[in-house]
């Protein structure tokens, strides 16, 4: 930044005032592309929050069903050792 200023300095003042104008254009791009990354961050992070939040319940329903075949599988072992012989 400094360097800019100190080229500002030495140019005639058409010059720097073209330099400067130049220079607000280039800031002026940067702060709207950097609005716009902070935005589409923004909202990746709702995504990932949403994908979390579906990646625990398919967990907890994992959990649920394996649970389920336990107890069927149980269930299932006690009938057939009572109608063992």
């Amino acid at each position: 930044m400094e360097e800019a200023l100190s080229l500002l300095w030495r140019l005639e003042p058409s010059e720097a005032e073209k330099a400067s104008m130049d220079l607000e254009s280039k800031c002026a791009r940067f702060e709207g592309n950097l609005e716009a990354a902070v935005a589409e961050i923004e909202e990746l992070k709702k995504e990932r929050a949403a994908l979390v939040a579906r990646v625990e319940e398919l967990e907890k329903e994992n959990r649920r069903r394996k649970e389920f075949t336990r107890a069927v599988q149980g269930l299932l072992a006690e009938s057939e050792f009572k109608l063992s012989p």
